[in-house]
C-alpha cells in the first residue's frame, strides 16, 4: 500500500514568539536562580512523521450490560447510650440501634449488537501509538502544506494502524453502549482501510547552556499550553522559613486556659457518670456537666481556629511580600534577556499578574 499526499502542518507561532513565552514561564518560577535567564536561548523547528489512518470498521460484539439502582437497606450499629435503670438512676451502655443506609446495586443483563463506521487514526512511522498520537488527531485542522510523496508501507505499519483503528473504534463502540456499566465486552472487527495519509508534525526545540551544561526541551508546536522545569542546579531556594502556625495558636495563653478548662470540664462529666447510679438527681448533674463541657470545648475550638487563621494569613501576606522582592529582582533580569534576543519586552504585570506557577 502506497501514500500519494502528505501534509506539512506549520506552527501556531513564530519561534521568537515561543521563545518569549518560554523566557517568561521560567520567570514566573518561584525557584528559578536569576542567572539562568541570561543564557543564551536558542529555538529550533524540526519535524516528526506520523501517518493518519481513515478505515471503515464493522463490529459484532457481545458484553454485560449495568443499570444502576439505589437500594435502601437497615444495618445495626453499636452506640453508647444513657439508659434509665429501674431504681431512677442512669448509666451509659452499649446498644445496638438500626440504621436506615442506601447503596448503589448494579442490575446486570447480557447485551450483543453490531455497529459499522469509520474511525480516524494517527500512528507513529515505527507503528507505536501512544498519548502523542491521540492528542495529534485534535490539531490536525490546522494551517498546512501538502506535498507529494510516493511511499511503500511495511505489512508491519499497515498492520499497527488497522489496531490502532479496531481499538479507537471498540472504545467508541463501548461508550456508546446503553446502562451504566459494562463488563465481559468482547468482539470481532473487519477493517477496510479507506486512506493512508503522512503528516509531518512540527516541535520546537529550545537549547540553552548554563553552567557549562547544554540543556533541552522539545514542545509539540501546534500546541498552545506548555510548561517548563528547572533541574536541581536552576533553582535558588526562596529565603523564607514558615512558621508553624498551628504549634504557635495551641500555645496562644487564651487557647491554653481554654484548653485546661476542657478537660477539667470532661473530667468532671466522668466523676458525675460515676457518681450519677450513688446520688439522687445524679442524671441531672451528669447532664449539666456534660453541657459545661462541650460549651467549654466549642470555646477552645473556636478561639483556636481564629488565632490559627490571623497566623496564617500574616504568614500569608509575609509569603507575598518575599515573593514580590524576588519577583521584581528576576524580572529586572528578564527585561535584559529579551533585549539581548532582540524579542518585544514584558510588562510587570503581564508577567506576574496572573501566574499561579
Amino acid at each position: 500500500m502506497k501514500t500519494q499526499k502528505g501534509n506539512t502542518l506549520l506552527p501556531v507561532e513564530s519561534k521568537e514568539s515561543f521563545l518569549r513565552k518560554t523566557l517568561i514561564k521560567y520567570a514566573r518560577k518561584q525557584n528559578l536562580d536569576p542567572k539562568l535567564l541570561e543564557s543564551k536561548f536558542e529555538v529550533e523547528v524540526f519535524y516528526k512523521e506520523y501517518y493518519i489512518f481513515l478505515g471503515e470498521i464493522e463490529c459484532d460484539f457481545t458484553c454485560s450490560i449495568g443499570y444502576n439502582r439505589t437500594e435502601n437497606y437497615v444495618e445495626m450499629e453499636r452506640k453508647q447510650k444513657l439508659i434509665k435503670q429501674y431504681d431512677g438512676s442512669s448509666k451509659w451502655e452499649w446498644v445496638d440501634e438500626p440504621v436506615n443506609k442506601t447503596r448503589t446495586v448494579t442490575d446486570w443483563q447480557p447485551h450483543s449488537g453490531s455497529k459499522t463506521g469509520k474511525s480516524f487514526v494517527a500512528i507513529k512511522t515505527n507503528g507505536e501509538n501512544d498519548k502523542e498520537c491521540w492528542d495529534l488527531i485534535d490539531y490536525l485542522g490546522g494551517e498546512s502544506e501538502e506535498y507529494d510523496e510516493e511511499i511503500e508501507l511495511e505489512n508491519e505499519i499497515v498492520a499497527a494502524g488497522e489496531n490502532a483503528l479496531v481499538i479507537d473504534f471498540r472504545i467508541k463502540t463501548e461508550i456508546g453502549l446503553p446502562g451504566d456499566e459494562c463488563k465481559e465486552f468482547s468482539s470481532n472487527e473487519e477493517v477496510e482501510v479507506l486512506e493512508i495519509r503522512k503528516y509531518k508534525i512540527p516541535f520546537y526545540r529550545v537549547k540553552h547552556n548554563y553552567k557549562g551544561k547544554e540543556k533541552s526541551f522539545e514542545h509539540n508546536a501546534l500546541v498552545d499550553k506548555f510548561s517548563v522545569n528547572l533541574d536541581k542546579d536552576e533553582t535558588e531556594e526562596l529565603k523564607y522559613t514558615p512558621l508553624d502556625t498551628k504549634k504557635l495558636a495551641e500555645e496562644d495563653a487564651e487557647v491554653k486556659k481554654l484548653a485546661k478548662s476542657s478537660k477539667i470540664s470532661w473530667i468532671a462529666v466522668l466523676i458525675a457518670a460515676l457518681l450519677s447510679a450513688l446520688i439522687p438527681f445524679g442524671f441531672i448533674i451528669c447532664v449539666i456537666a456534660i453541657v459545661i463541657a462541650i460549651s467549654t470545648s466549642i470555646k477552645k475550638s473556636n478561639k483556636y481556629q481564629s488565632k490559627k487563621s490571623e497566623l496564617d494569613e500574616k504568614e500569608k501576606k509575609k509569603k507575598a511580600n518575599i515573593l514580590d522582592e524576588k519577583h521584581k529582582k528576576v524580572y529586572e533580569v528578564l527585561k535584559k534577556a529579551l533585549i539581548n534576543h532582540g524579542l518585544k519586552s514584558a510588562t510587570f504585570d503581564e508577567v506576574y499578574a496572573k501566574t499561579k506557577e
